[in-house]
């Protein structure tokens, strides 16, 4: 699936390099640092990354970026990106402080990840009505999700083992038997 930015975006990024790599941030434009945030913000939230994984491919993506580069983006497209990064578990103050100098501070130069406080999850879930992440209390179990696929994998056995092990649902599936109990599942 090609990525998209959103339209209302559109006069404020260079769509022929919106989604490039920015390698000389000092002389970048400001279409082009809108553009690689609208382009990451876009790339996680078609990867489905929340908390630890969000934060930890944000720190590598970002590496470089400074406050003042922050303070070259469009503001609109900062609070997006900041709003994002919060509903998504990654912590970001909202302490009215220059966005971009939170987003620095306290995720790209901070050394561990932020553990959310029962004061900052209610907070967000008051005012942003959006939290999905590991942090929501009202986060149903991965196990009990109806459009979630759950698998269960038999016990490994020792290499030289003589005997193969037999599940109900093996001895009603002769064709589980073979190739080393190896399933393709269908497509």
């Amino acid at each position: 699936m090609a990525l998209t930015y959103p339209k209302k975006y559109e006069k404020d990024i260079n769509p022929e390099t919106w989604d490039i790599s920015i390698i000389d941030l000092e002389n970048a434009e400001q279409q082009d640092l809108n553009g690689f945030l609208l382009h990451r913000m876009a790339h996680y939230k078609d990867s489905e990354y929340t908390d630890t994984m969000l934060w930890q491919c944000m720190k590598e993506d970002f590496v470089g970026w400074t406050k003042e580069t922050w303070a070259s983006t469009k503001k609109d497209i900062v609070w997006d990106f900041r709003n994002f990064l919060r509903e998504n578990g990654v912590f970001v103050p909202m302490d009215g402080g220059v966005i971009g100098d939170n987003i620095q501070e306290q995720v790209l130069n901070a050394k561990e990840e932020h553990e959310w406080t029962p004061q900052e999850i209610e907070h967000q879930l008051r005012t942003m009505k959006k939290l999905n992440s590991r942090w929501n209390p009202n986060n149903t179990p991965l196990e009990t999700r109806s459009n979630s696929v759950v698998l269960s994998y038999p016990p490994m056995q020792p290499a030289n083992s003589t005997t193969t092990p037999q599940s109900p649902e093996q001895a009603r599936d002769p064709l589980a038997l073979q190739s080393d109990n190896v399933r393709t599942l269908p497509q």
